[in-house]
C-alpha cells in the first residue's frame, strides 16, 4: 500500500509486516479479549500478574496501538494507524457503544499521525458536518497520549464551560474506565476523577516481562472556555473543541495563548486538535475563518503555514451515518442491488424504529439524500445552516446566507471564486513620506515633499493600481496649509479605530482608495475601480492618521473619514498634533460629500464636515449605493478582503466590519462631479473647505 495524498499532505505509510495478514473474513473485525484474559493473578497491592500466556497478548495488542495493524479489506490490504487501532478495538463512545470501522476515519487517522510527527505542524483545525464523531475521536487520541508515555498533559476547553465538563464527564471518563486493565494506567487515588484523572508511577508486575504502562505523572483535565486557560502551561495534547462556536472568547485571541503552550522556543512539545462546525459571523464564525485562511497546507505546496497549523475537511456525504457498506466505504452515489440490501439490513438491526433512516432515503445514496434535505428549506437563513451543518465544499463551511448582509452575496461569491480562480497581481508594500531640504533660485532655504510606494511583503497596503500621476497636491507656503489637486478622479474612505474603548480592541483602521465615477463616459470607462486598501492596527492611533494623509498625499485625493468621538484624525491633519507635514492639511479631509447630507433637516456647519455612520440619514445612503454597486460593479473590486467582509456585514452589528464602512466612506466620495470645476480659495479668516457638489451618480 503506498503513500497516501490526504488533504494535501503525503501520508506515509509503514513497509509491509514480514508475515502478511489471512484474508479471513476479508474485513476490518474488532479483536475479541480472550477467556483466558478474565482470570489474572493479583499480588498483595493488588496489582495484575500475567502468566506467559496474557502477556503475549497484551504485547501484541500493545504493538498494534502503537504501530499499527494490517487486513484485508475486499481483497484489498489495508493499513490502519495505532491511534485508529485503539479507537475501534478499546474506546467505547458515549452512547455506550464501540465505534464502527470507516474508511473516512481511517483516513483521518492517517492524516493525523502524519501531522502529529511532524516537527513543523503545531495541530490540525478541522471543519466538520454534525455527528461526525470528530470530538469522540479527540478524547480517544488524547488519552492515548496520556496513557502510553510519562508526563503527558492532555487538556479540553469546549465552546462554554457547561460543554468542556461534558465532554469530559460523557466522553473521556466512560472511555478511560471502559479500558482493558492492561491499558489503564494506575490512578491517584488521592485526588478526585470529577475534574482530572492524574497517573502514578505503576508498581513493577515481578519478573514477568510485561511492558508497562506507567503513565507517569501523566494527566487528563478540562478548563474553563477563558482568554487564559492552559496558558503557561505546557501541553502535550489539547482538544479544542467547537473553536467556530466560541463566542464570548475571540478563538484568535485564544489561540495566540495557547499556541506557545504546545512549544518551546522552537521546538514543538505538543499539539492541538480542534474539530468544529461553525456558528454565524457574529457568533464565533468569523474568528473560526481567519485561523483557517492561516492554515492553509495547499498555499505554495507548504505544510508550514503561518498559524503552524493545517486544515482538514471531508465532504458531509463521506462517511454519513446510515450510507456506510459493509466494508466502511461511503456509499455517497445510488448504491447497487447488494449494497443496498446490506444498508436495509443494518437499519433493520437498530431496535427503535424511529431511528432507522428509510429505504427510500438509502436508494438515494449519501449525495443525493443530502441535497434533497436542503431543496426542503424554505427560508435562505435555513439553508445556510444547512449548508454549514453538513458542508459539501468547504466554502460552505463559512455560508452566512443573507439573514445579516444586506448585499448580492452571489454577485460577491462569483466574484471571490473568478479572484480565487484567476488571481489578480496585487502589490503589497507601504507609503513612504520623504522630503528634501534645499536651497532655491532666491537662496532661501527650501523643503520638497513627496510620498513613494514601496514594496513589502510585511507591509499593509494592497495596491491594484498606482497613480498614473503621484502626488498631486499643492502647499500654500505663505499660509501654510496644503490641498490636494486630484480631487476630481479620486475618492478615498476611512474608518477609523479607537484604544480607549474595550469592546473596539479588536477593531481595526482601514483604507480604501478607488476612482470617481463618470457615467458620462462609455462602459468600462466610467472609473469606479477600487485602486488600494489598507488594513492595520498601528501602535499608536498617530501612526494610522499618518497612513491616511500620505495615502491623500499620493493619489491626490480627499478622504471622507468615518467621524469617532475624540477626533484624533482632525486634529492630527490640523497640525496641532504636529503632523508629517508639520502643516495644516485640513483641505485634505474635504467637506462631507453630498450624498450623505439630509435635505429635510437645517445642517450646522459641523454637521457637513463631519461624516458618520451613526447617523441613520448616512447609514441608509452608504447601505443603498453599495447595494447598488455590488449588484452592478461588483467586478470593479479586486480584493479579497472587501468580498469576504461584505458578506458577513451585519448592519445591526457592524462594529468589526472596518473594510466594509471604509469602502462605504469611498463611495460616497467616489459619487462626486467629475467635471472639471474651480475651486474657490477662501480669504485667511476663513475655514479651507473645498466646495464641489455631489451628485447621486448610481442608477437602477
Amino acid at each position: 500500500m503506498p503513500s497516501e495524498i490526504i488533504y494535501g499532505i503525503e501520508c506515509k505509510t509503514p513497509e509491509l509486516p514480514s508475515f502478511l495478514p489471512k484474508i479471513g473474513d476479508n474485513k476490518f473485525v474488532r479483536t475479541s479479549m480472550p477467556k483466558f484474559m478474565n482470570e489474572v493473578d493479583r499480588n498483595k497491592e493488588n496489582i495484575p500478574i500475567y502468566n506467559e500466556q496474557q502477556l503475549e497478548f497484551i504485547n501484541k495488542e500493545l504493538d498494534y496501538c502503537d504501530k499499527g495493524y494490517w487486513f484485508y479489506n475486499n481483497h484489498e490490504l489495508t493499513y490502519i494507524t495505532g491511534f485508529y487501532y485503539y479507537y475501534l478495538n478499546y474506546w467505547i463512545l458515549e452512547n455506550g457503544l464501540r465505534p464502527e470501522y470507516r474508511d473516512s476515519d481511517r483516513r483521518f487517522f492517517s492524516f493525523f499521525q502524519e501531522c502529529y510527527n511532524d516537527p513543523r505542524i503545531i495541530g490540525i483545525l478541522r471543519g466538520k458536518k454534525r455527528r461526525e464523531g470528530a470530538s469522540s475521536q479527540g478524547t480517544c487520541i488524547g488519552t492515548k497520549i496520556a496513557t502510553f508515555s510519562p508526563n503527558k498533559n492532555y487538556g479540553n476547553v469546549s465552546l462554554n464551560d457547561d460543554y468542556a465538563e461534558k465532554l469530559y464527564q460523557s466522553m473521556i471518563l466512560i472511555g478511560f474506565f471502559n479500558l482493558p486493565e492492561f491499558l489503564r494506567p494506575r490512578l491517584d487515588s488521592s485526588g478526585t476523577n470529577k475534574k482530572k484523572l492524574h497517573f502514578i508511577e505503576t508498581p513493577k508486575r515481578g519478573d514477568n516481562g510485561s511492558r508497562k504502562i506507567e503513565g507517569l505523572n501523566s494527566e487528563i483535565n478540562f478548563m474553563p472556555t477563558m482568554l487564559n486557560s492552559y496558558d503557561s502551561t505546557r501541553l502535550s495534547f489539547l482538544l479544542g473543541d467547537e473553536w467556530g462556536k466560541w463566542e464570548k472568547v475571540d478563538i484568535t485571541r485564544y489561540f495566540a495563548v495557547v499556541k506557545e503552550c504546545v512549544k518551546i522556543g522552537a521546538r514543538k512539545v505538543g499539539f492541538i486538535y480542534a474539530p468544529t462546525t461553525l456558528n454565524p459571523p457574529d457568533k464565533g464564525g468569523n474568528n473560526f475563518k481567519k485561523l483557517w485562511e492561516g492554515s492553509n497546507q495547499f498555499e505554495d505546496g507548504k505544510y508550514s503555514t503561518s498559524t503552524g497549523m493545517v486544515k482538514y475537511f471531508q465532504s458531509a456525504y463521506d462517511g454519513l451515518d446510515g450510507f456506510i457498506d459493509e466494508f466502511g466505504k461511503s456509499v455517497i452515489d445510488e448504491p447497487d442491488e447488494e449494497t443496498l440490501n446490506f444498508l436495509i439490513k443494518k437499519q433493520l438491526e437498530i431496535p427503535d424504529v424511529s431511528e432507522r433512516v428509510p429505504t427510500e432515503s438509502l436508494i438515494l445514496g449519501a449525495r443525493k439524500y443530502l441535497e434533497e434535505e436542503y431543496d426542503k428549506l424554505k427560508s435562505e437563513e435555513q439553508k445556510s445552516d444547512f449548508k454549514r451543518k453538513f458542508p459539501i465544499v468547504e466554502d460552505d463551511m463559512f455560508d452566512f446566507g443573507t439573514s445579516f448582509s444586506p448585499f448580492n452575496t452571489a454577485n460577491i461569491t462569483n466574484r471571490e471564486l473568478e479572484l480565487k480562480n484567476f488571481p489578480v497581481p496585487l502589490r503589497k508594500g507601504i507609503l513612504t513620506h520623504k522630503k528634501r531640504i534645499y536651497t532655491n533660485n532666491m537662496g532661501d532655504e527650501d523643503t520638497d515633499y513627496w510620498v513613494d510606494f514601496e514594496d513589502n511583503e510585511n507591509g499593509n497596503w494592497l495596491i491594484y493600481s498606482l497613480p498614473k500621476e503621484p502626488n498631486m497636491f499643492e502647499v500654500d507656503k505663505e499660509k501654510k496649509i496644503l490641498k490636494a489637486t486630484n480631487t476630481l478622479n479620486i475618492s478615498i474612505g476611512v474608518d477609523t479605530f479607537r484604544f480607549d474603548t474595550t469592546k473596539e480592541l479588536g477593531s481595526m483602521g482601514a483604507i480604501c482608495v478607488g476612482k470617481k465615477f463618470d457615467l458620462s463616459k462609455s462602459t468600462g470607462e466610467e472609473g469606479g475601480e477600487i485602486m488600494a486598501l489598507y488594513v492595520g492596527r498601528p501602535k499608536l492611533v498617530e501612526f494610522f492618521n499618518e497612513e491616511i494623509m500620505k495615502a491623500c498625499l499620493f493619489w491626490g485625493g480627499n478622504a471622507t473619514v468615518e467621524h469617532d468621538a475624540g477626533q484624533e484624525y482632525r486634529t492630527y491633519f490640523s497640525n496641532r498634533m504636529k503632523n508629517i507635514m508639520n502643516l495644516n492639511c485640513l483641505p485634505l479631509l474635504g467637506r462631507k460629500p453630498n450624498e450623505a447630507i439630509d435635505p429635510n433637516r437645517e445642517n450646522s456647519v459641523k454637521s457637513i464636515t463631519t461624516t458618520s455612520s451613526a447617523d441613520p440619514y448616512v447609514f441608509s445612503k452608504q447601505i443603498s449605493l453599495a447595494q447598488i454597486y455590488f449588484e452592478k460593479y461588483c467586478h470593479k473590486i479586486f480584493f479579497l478582503p472587501i468580498l469576504e467582509d461584505a458578506k458577513r456585514f451585519n448592519p445591526d452589528n457592524r462594529t468589526k466590519s472596518d473594510i466594509t464602512i471604509s469602502f462605504m466612506m469611498c463611495l460616497l466620495n467616489m459619487t462626486g462631479e467629475t467635471k472639471a470645476k474651480s475651486i474657490e480659495t477662501k480669504t485667511s479668516k476663513d475655514k479651507f473647505i473645498p466646495q464641489y457638489k455631489v451628485k447621486g451618480s448610481f442608477s437602477y
